[in-house]
């Protein structure tokens, strides 16, 4: 996957860009990484523990890299189209892209 479509957005995974009516903006490509990761099931919770293994494999990291990655994200996702951002909490456990994707 490199880009596709969601909702109003166009996410661009190799140029780490999240594209909306409003603009565009980057994320780190670690945030990216996270957002590729829930992308590849959509509609699915990931549990955080796979994603910090996925994202940062070998690195003894906490959750708060996770949690500012998709603080980021959510970010972006605001600053590029009027909606909400299509990542959801689960409390404790993971997080779920919960917009269609084509």
């Amino acid at each position: 996957m490199s880009r596709l479509r969601s909702g109003p957005w166009l996410i661009d995974s190799r140029a780490d860009l999240v594209q909306g009516p409003r603009g565009s903006m980057r994320v780190a490509p670690k945030s990216m990484a996270v957002l590729v990761q829930l992308l590849s099931t959509p509609g699915e919770m990931v549990l955080k523990e796979d994603l910090l293994r996925r994202v940062w494999p070998g690195d003894e990291v906490g959750e708060q890299v996770l949690t500012t990655a998709v603080y980021n994200l959510r970010r972006a996702f605001a600053a590029t189209a009027d909606a909400r951002a299509p990542l959801d909490t689960v409390p404790r456990r993971g997080y779920v892209f919960s917009a269609e994707v084509e």
